[in-house]
């Protein structure tokens, strides 16, 4: 199956719109999709002459479509092929495994209108602007009869009031949007690190109780899962809320005692990430912790673990007034950003939600697991 489309920028959405409406096309509901493009590496796979292949991984609703895309008589003349995946993590491996390497990200809102056999999409993409395509499916195999296609495309975009001088030719977004940054796009100066599972091995402490005092998960977790997390958030303060629930569980040694065997269980840093942080911020890239958690135990990370040396500066949840995944979380360190855009900053986080609430806020953002693969994903972004 090749896809044949044509693309023009939209410069009137309003005076298109109303003319898809005389035609009476419906509009779809607005998509927004977040696409990470892969290019192949010559090193790894070397490809003939003149040919274009792309493979693509897009987010859209809560879903992961994989895409192959192959160039034939030009970039809006392919053959597509695509299916969907379940985990988006697995299935870049086996196209870094496969000799892609990432090349950009292509976030766009779009809407979908359907005229007889033409699909025509509106799209207004970040850092390019706004633009039309109209597309068609087809199975012809000849490069030119596939071109007349095109031809006849561009003159139903005429119809609408898209001019000649409009048509893009030969240009997809990520495309558009390499040659626009001139490979500046990731060109990252500000790196926020989680806490907890990123620098340093913290089991949760409902675990450690279980284990080292025999105090039952199902006794203490009312506790973790309600009341620490308003400290967490810094409406209340862990040594005052603690006493009543230490007498319930028939904790001998008070609050100090707990959090002291708490505190020095976690102690534990991942040397190899503070080392590379060190290289980093020499490099003039200015390193930031941003935790969830509550002050006694982050004022522990900063004093007794070294994190105000590490880092160029820590942010706390407790201290913040909110926690992640709350996008305020994000505005607020970031509005002590200077002269810092919003794609120079990427966000290091295990947990998804984290993560995709920091590229809901429009940062660059990676899932951590372990340092061996954060040196692999952090390649993409030139440092």
């Amino acid at each position: 199956m090749y896809e044949v489309e044509v693309k023009a920028v939209l410069k009137d959405r309003n005076a298109v719109m109303k003319k898809l409406q005389e035609l009476g096309c419906e509009f779809s509901r607005e998509l927004h999709q977040i696409d990470d493009v892969f290019d192949p590496d010559p090193k790894l796979f070397p490809l003939p002459t003149g040919v274009v292949m792309v493979l693509r991984i897009r987010e859209e609703g809560g879903r992961y479509i994989f895409t192959f895309k192959m160039d034939k008589s030009n970039s809006m003349d392919c053959i597509e092929h695509e299916v969907e995946i379940s985990d988006k993590g697995e299935m870049e491996k086996i196209i870094k495994l496969l000799g892609f390497k990432y090349q950009v990200q292509v976030d766009k809102k779009r809407i979908k209108a359907q005229y007889r056999d033409i699909e025509v999409v509106l799209d207004n993409v970040k850092d390019l602007g706004e633009f039309i395509e109209a597309e068609k499916m087809t199975n012809e195999p000849d490069g030119d009869t596939r071109k007349k296609i095109q031809e006849e495309l561009f003159a139903f975009l005429e119809t609408l009031g898209i001019g000649r001088e409009d048509r893009v030719i030969d240009a997809r977004y990520d495309t558009m949007l390499f040659k626009k940054f001139n490979k500046k796009t990731f060109m990252i100066k500000v790196i926020i690190f989680d806490g907890v599972n990123c620098i340093t091995y913290q089991e949760p402490l409902s675990v450690g109780l279980a284990r080292d005092y025999k105090l039952p998960l199902e006794k203490t977790l009312p506790f973790f899962k309600g009341v620490l997390q308003d400290c967490v958030a810094g409406k209340s303060d862990l040594k005052e809320v603690l006493p009543p629930f230490l007498e319930a569980w028939g904790w001998q040694s008070g609050v100090e005692g707990l959090l002291k065997y708490w505190f020095e269980r976690d102690h534990k840093i991942d040397n190899e990430l503070v080392s590379y942080i060190k290289e980093l911020r020499n490099k003039g890239v200015i390193c930031l912790l941003g935790t969830n958690n509550e002050k006694y135990r982050f004022t522990y990370m900063l004093d007794k673990m070294g994190f105000n040396e590490i880092f160029d500066k820590s942010y706390c949840s407790a201290i913040l007034g909110c926690k992640k995944p709350d996008q305020q979380f994000f505005s607020k360190i970031y509005n002590e950003l200077e002269n810092i855009k919003k794609e120079e900053v990427l966000f290091l986080d295990d947990k998804a939600e984290n993560v995709e609430s920091a590229k809901d806020f429009g940062i660059n953002a990676e899932l951590y697991t372990t340092f061996e693969d954060f040196i692999e994903n952090i390649k993409k972004y030139n440092l």
